[in-house]
């Protein structure tokens, strides 16, 4: 089984020799401006920050799991931007991309070098990686785990403050006769900090994911963690209906 290393303090996870990410949602800003809200825009420091990490722990690929762009029906310069500064600081860094929602006619922003994956997934011997939006290809159900992001998961800390977080779920049983066979679903929290978040909780309803909704995880068995490393179970921390 293929080891898995969050990165303390980032939402990024080392996988053999590979940096994975997800929800970089590049121009969101343009977003929150039509709604009153002016921020500078990150796509130079995201990209520095990415090449960083790969830099720090001697990773040759990137792989990045879904909503590259965040504007769905059109292409954006910031994606274009984003990519040439990647490639500027980092020449020999190869890119592969799983298509989120968002990521419409991405390959018409992106250069010949960068690979995209099926939106359904692909694997890493037996670790599978998707984006979480629809379900994943059976190659990548095989697994026995199973990487996703789109949920964009946080901890509720306090009346409008938020933290960023992991959530590690093992199939229910449900799910293991779905996928036939054991396994768990790690959710990454999403890399770029202006994307919204969806608080965490107990019911199936609240979430985006198809494997959430019909119940094919046992969110009782939920483990949160924070980018620091502290772990805490879903049930004692989340007040919340169950589905």
């Amino acid at each position: 089984m293929e080891t898995l290393n969050p990165i303390h303090s980032k939402a990024a996870l080392e996988i053999q020799d590979v940096i994975v990410v997800a929800d970089l949602h590049l121009g969101i800003e343009e977003e929150l401006k039509r709604h009153g809200i002016n921020l500078p825009h990150q796509t130079d420091a995201l990209a520095r920050e990415l090449v960083e990490l790969c830099f720090e722990s001697n990773k040759k690929k990137l792989i990045i799991l879904g909503d590259v762009k965040h504007a769905i029906p059109w292409q954006t310069s910031h994606v274009r931007r984003f990519f040439a500064k990647i490639f500027e600081m980092a020449p020999e860094l190869r890119v592969g991309i799983i298509p989120g929602n968002h990521d419409g006619n991405l390959e018409l922003d992106i250069e010949e070098r960068i690979q995209i994956y099926s939106n359904r997934g692909m694997t890493l011997n037996s670790v599978g990686l998707f984006h979480g939006h629809m379900y994943p290809s059976e190659e990548v159900t095989r697994c026995q785990t199973l990487v996703t992001g789109h949920e964009h998961p946080c901890l509720k800390l306090g009346e409008g403050i938020f933290e960023r977080c992991w959530l590690r779920v093992p199939f229910s049983k449900k799910g293991e006769k779905w996928k036939d066979g054991k396994g768990e679903v790690v959710i990454m929290p999403a890399f770029n900090e202006l994307c919204g978040c969806n608080s965490l909780s107990l019911s199936h309803e609240h979430y985006l994911s198809p494997l959430i909704k019909r119940d094919f995880l046992d969110l009782e068995k939920g483990i949160i963690y924070l980018l620091d490393g502290v772990s805490l179970p879903l049930r004692e921390v989340i007040d919340a209906p169950r589905s």
